[in-house]
């Protein structure tokens, strides 16, 4: 257990992975889970064993797409700037990054369990749960959005040597509600 945790916390200290790969990893395990959760549906309305088992291969897809985006996710917090303002909506999209993985695979253990009379007896349950899963990725969504849109997480890399006393370069001093979004220096005066 040790070792693994030493491995884990040295890759994501050393890691030159691109900043890139978290957003289509996260995208990816979302599109999963989603068309899971629809042919689910279809399957039930329609009565298509069919469609249940096409939501099943895509709920345990997503169950590796979305480790790997929190894993990503790790890498990339110790690889960016997180400017102090942007410190608790990291905290939360964190948080419910671990909770919806934590689903996915709850989910698919399930499922793996569930056969036959068993899945007619629980759909209804796993389906609101399902459903649940899905407003807690929205939620997920939503806090990553404004870590990428609002504070500009990711979209450059800050060297430690760049940021001031005040959590910003220089050049971003001028407009701190809007960090890492600064207008280019034209040479004139506002």
């Amino acid at each position: 257990m040790r070792l693994g945790r030493f491995l884990i916390l040295n890759l994501l200290q050393e890691s030159e992975m691109p900043i890139a790969i978290h957003s289509p990893l996260v995208h990816f395990a979302i599109a999963l889970f989603a068309l899971s959760f629809i042919l689910d549906g279809l399957g039930i309305i329609n009565h298509n064993e069919k469609y249940n088992f096409a939501a099943q291969i895509n709920l345990y897809a997503s169950v590796p797409a979305v480790l790997a985006a929190v894993i990503t996710g790790l890498i990339e917090k110790n690889r960016v700037f997180l400017p102090p303002a942007a410190q608790e909506v990291f905290e939360i999209h964190e948080t419910l990054a671990f909770v919806i993985t934590t689903l996915f695979v709850v989910l698919s253990l399930w499922r793996l369990n569930l056969k036959g009379p068993r899945w007619q007896e629980t759909k209804r349950y796993y389906m609101v749960i399902s459903f649940a899963a899905l407003l807690l990725i929205f939620s997920g969504g939503y806090y990553g959005s404004q870590l990428v849109y609002r504070y500009g997480i990711g979209t450059t890399e800050i060297s430690d040597s760049s940021k001031t006393t005040q959590g910003t370069t220089p050049d971003q001093s001028k407009n701190r509600d809007n960090l890492f979004y600064a207008k280019p220096d034209t040479g004139s005066q506002e």
